[in-house]
C-alpha cells in the first residue's frame, strides 16, 4: 500500500506482494539519524525510535494520507510482533481511516479498516493500541495481546520507488526463476537402446517313436442258433392227384388205398 500512490507498473506490484521477503519500502519521518529506513532489522528499528522527540510520538503521531503509523516495541518480548503498521487511506473531519492486518492473529491476515481520531486528546492510535483506553478495565480481552506502554507511536513514510526499483526489480526477477524452476517438470531421462537379445539357436527335440499299439483280439460273437420255423401243412385241394412212383400205395383221406398208373402225355 506504501507504494501504490507512485507511478509504478501493476503487475511488478503483484509480484512484489508475493515476495517473501523485500528491500524495506518505509521509512521514518521524524529520527534525527542519517540512516531512516525502518525495517531493517528490529535494531535498527528501535535505534530510529530512540531518535524521535516525544511532540513527534505517540498521540502527537498523525500521519497524513499515504502514510501509516507504525507501533514499535523498545524491546522485543519473545513470541510477540516487534512492531505493527497501518496504512492510512483517507481523513475526513478528523479521523483517519486505515487499512492494516495482525500478523498475530496466525493465518488471518484478512484487512481491518480502523478509525482513529487526529485529535491527540481523542481516540488516537496509540491509545488504542498501547491499551490505555482499557486501564479501567483490564479484564476486557481487547487488552491482552497489545503493545502495552513499553512501545512507541511513530510515522512512517514511503520511500521513493526511484531508490528501490532497481533492487526490487533483481528481487523479482530471481524469485519468478525460482518459481518457474520448481514448476517445470523434471527432464526425461534418456533412454539407452539396450542391445539386441542373442538368440541361441534350441537343440532339435528328439522324437521318441511310441510303441505299437496293442491289438486285443476281441472274442467271436457267440451265434445263438433260431429254433426252426414250425411248418403248418396246408390241407391238400380237392380232388387234387401228385405224382408218385408208379406201383406205390398212396394214402389218401378215409385211409383208401388206390393204385394209380402212369400217365404219359402225348
Amino acid at each position: 500500500m506504501s507504494l501504490l500512490d507512485q507511478d509504478i507498473d501493476n503487475e511488478l506490484i503483484q509480484n512484489l506482494l508475493k515476495l517473501e521477503e523485500s528491500e524495506p519500502v518505509l521509512i521514518s519521518r521524524d529520527t534525527k539519524i542519517p540512516n531512516k529506513i525502518f525495517g531493517e532489522s528490529d535494531k535498527q528499528n528501535i535505534t530510529i525510535l530512540k531518535n524521535i522527540d516525544d511532540e513527534n510520538k505517540n498521540d502527537y503521531a498523525i500521519p497524513k494520507p499515504g502514510e501509516s503509523y507504525g507501533m514499535v516495541r523498545k524491546k522485543l518480548i519473545r513470541n510477540k510482533q516487534p512492531y505493527h503498521i497501518a496504512f492510512v487511506l483517507y481523513q475526513h473531519e478528523g479521523i483517519n481511516i486505515t487499512i492494516e492486518s495482525e500478523a498475530e492473529n496466525g493465518n488471518n491476515f484478512l484487512p481491518n479498516f480502523c478509525f482513529y481520531d487526529t485529535d491527540p486528546q481523542k481516540f488516537t492510535f496509540y491509545r488504542r493500541w498501547s491499551g490505555l483506553i482499557y486501564d479501567a478495565n483490564k479484564k476486557d480481552p481487547r487488552y491482552y495481546g497489545l503493545y502495552g506502554k513499553t512501545s512507541d507511536t511513530i510515522v512512517l513514510q514511503p520511500r521513493k520507488w526511484s531508490d528501490i526499483k532497481d533492487t526490487i526489480e533483481e528481487e523479482i526477477r530471481l524469485d519468478l526463476e525460482r518459481r518457474n524452476i520448481n514448476k517445470e517438470p523434471p527432464p526425461a531421462a534418456k533412454k539407452t537402446p539396450s542391445p539386441p537379445a542373442k538368440k541361441t539357436p534350441s537343440p532339435p527335440a528328439k522324437k521318441t517313436p511310441s510303441p505299437p499299439a496293442k491289438k486285443t483280439p476281441s472274442p467271436p460273437a457267440k451265434k445263438t442258433p433260431s429254433p426252426p420255423a414250425k411248418k403248418t401243412p396246408s390241407p391238400p385241394a380237392k380232388n387234387s392227384i401228385k405224382k408218385v412212383n408208379a406201383g406205390k400205395p398212396y394214402k389218401m383221406n378215409r385211409r383208401k388205398s388206390i393204385k394209380i398208373s402212369t400217365v404219359t402225355k402225348a
